[in-house]
Formats: C-alpha cells, structure tokens, sequence
C-alpha cells in the first residue's frame, strides 16, 4: 500500500520550524522515489 497523487494525509507529528501540527491535513502533490 503506498501513497498516491493527490490523496488526503493527515500529520503525524508536530514539525514546528514549518509550522505544521501533528492532525494538520495536507494532500500530495509530488511523489519522488
């Protein structure tokens, strides 16, 4: 199972210095390998 374009995901942990909170909902827009 892995991740696809564009598809919802949700935070897992705080990342401060991005201002992100662990919950914070993002969808993926670049997939590198």
């Amino acid at each position: 199972m892995g991740i696809e374009l564009l598809e919802a995901v949700v935070l897992k942990r705080d990342l401060p210095e991005y201002g992100l909170r662990a919950g914070d909902l993002g969808a993926v827009v670049e997939l590198y390998e």
